[in-house]
């Protein structure tokens, strides 16, 4: 499942009582159950892997927040909500699927996609007017691109090699340029959203560490995947307090101490 409706009521409701990081931690359960369409793994390693957690505190919470909205069974731990979600998810996809078999849906109907990515069934807007005709993508004023743009779109990507970081680095020393230059947009994100300028040489410090470790992964962009790992925490180096002022995690403090050293 790719979509999901989410409430917000409902869910702030029922998790008023936890932290930052349990709240980081269950949003990433949810959009994994619904993705995998399988409970979460009992194995505690493969699930602190997979979220990218590292620290004794993040484990915790961790098995506070598999404590309080999931049942462990014998496949893995459960969620009652989700497991209704996805069965309704498969039976409506059987559905569609015998239909297709029959040639396609009853006349007189159309399915309408709501946020959580079920279909829904309504009737059908010529049943109420038979005299008007349905839009079609026809209708849509979409724009075309010049011949050739496509073409030279991914002939412009074909050129530039992913390569590591180490390369890039020394790439871009030879042409005296700065890894994360001072226009770089990732100041203006970190400005706007409160994230102090320590924190973000921290971050940097520690995505260089990682990315120059052997067999690390190779970007065509690495100031682009920098901004990723800014916007999205991944070293999870810092929360925020209810006063919305970033704090370092047991992680962050680590890497802080390293750099010191």
């Amino acid at each position: 499942m790719h979509y999901y409706q989410f409430n917000i009521a409902d869910y702030r409701k029922d998790t008023v009582h936890l932290t930052r990081i349990e709240h980081s931690i269950y949003r990433d359960l949810i959009d994994w159950y619904y993705l995998e369409e399988t409970p979460i793994p009992t194995e505690t390693q493969v699930v602190m892997r997979r979220l990218r957690l590292g620290c004794e505190t993040e484990a915790t919470a961790l098995k506070n927040v598999l404590h309080d909205f999931f049942s462990p069974e014998s496949d893995g731990f459960h969620h009652k909500r989700i497991d209704f979600d996805i069965a309704e998810f498969r039976a409506q996809c059987e559905k569609n699927r015998s239909n297709g078999l029959k040639g396609g849906r009853p006349k007189g109907k159309k399915t309408q996609w709501v946020s959580s990515g079920l279909p829904v069934v309504t009737q059908t807007d010529a049943t109420a007017n038979p005299n008007h005709k349905p839009l079609t993508t026809n209708h849509i004023d979409t724009p075309i691109p010049p011949k050739g743009a496509e073409s030279a779109k991914v002939s412009e990507k074909q050129k530039t090699p992913a390569i590591t970081l180490m390369t890039w680095l020394e790439a871009i020393k030879a042409s005296a340029e700065k890894p994360i230059p001072e226009n770089d947009p990732v100041f203006a994100y970190a400005e706007q959203v409160g994230i102090p300028p320590d924190h973000l040489r921290l971050c940097w410090r520690e995505f260089r560490e990682r990315y120059s470790q052997p067999g690390a992964k190779r970007y065509r962009d690495w100031r682009g995947v920098f901004r990723k790992a800014v916007r999205g925490n991944w070293f999870k180096l810092w929360w925020v307090d209810a006063d919305g002022q970033y704090m370092l995690t047991t992680c962050g403090r680590q890497a802080e101490m390293a750099a010191k050293q």
